[in-house]
């Protein structure tokens, strides 16, 4: 969503969207090590693997832990996630070695590692809030106050909440969070 914030806002999200509700807000992940996605996510093309989570992430993991047994672990997560494209999951990888945010290469395994930032401090006209779970290992909270930062105004509501992690927003249900939410 801060993708389409920082392109689209002035041209749709601006008129369109009342609120963005980012749960683990992130722009890359925690993991910045480029051997490691060359050894997991960017070989699932290979795989025929389009999508994490979901329906079918049973037989992903079947994919991935009889290929790569290495990487099996590392996948349980997804069982309980939203299903998203693996494209995006190598976007994030690629910001996440690069250490910034910026467009997705389709060349970047040829070397074409560097592109354009994406501007998070164009975003200002949607109101944000932000739930940052205090210990999420996937999108840390310093990376999250980072982008409140950057963006600046824009955010109007942030809050850390103690001992939850990346996968507590998957079952984040409770009547104090949904009305926190709502509100």
């Amino acid at each position: 969503m801060f993708y389409g914030l920082s392109k689209f806002e002035e041209d749709f999200y601006g008129e369109s969207l009342y609120k963005f509700a980012a749960f683990a807000p992130c722009i890359r992940f925690k993991q910045d090590s480029k051997r490691g996605w060359e050894r997991g996510p960017f070989k699932f093309d290979d795989l025929g693997i389009y999508h994490e989570g979901g329906l079918y992430e049973f037989e992903n993991l079947y994919k991935i832990c009889t290929n790569m047994p290495l990487h099996c672990r590392d996948q349980f997560p997804w069982l309980i996630m939203q299903p998203s494209s693996t494209q995006s999951s190598l976007h994030y990888g690629q910001c996440s070695i690069e250490h910034r945010f910026q467009e997705y290469s389709p060349t970047y395994e040829e070397g074409d590692t560097i592109t354009d930032l994406i501007p998070l401090d164009s975003i200002d006209k949607v109101p944000i809030a932000a739930w940052v779970g205090a210990i999420d290992d996937l999108c840390d909270p310093t990376q999250a106050a980072d982008i409140r930062d950057t963006i600046g105004d824009a955010v109007k509501y942030w809050t850390l909440i103690p001992d939850a992690g990346h996968e507590w927003f998957a079952s984040a249900n409770s009547p104090e969070f949904v009305a926190d939410v709502v509100n």
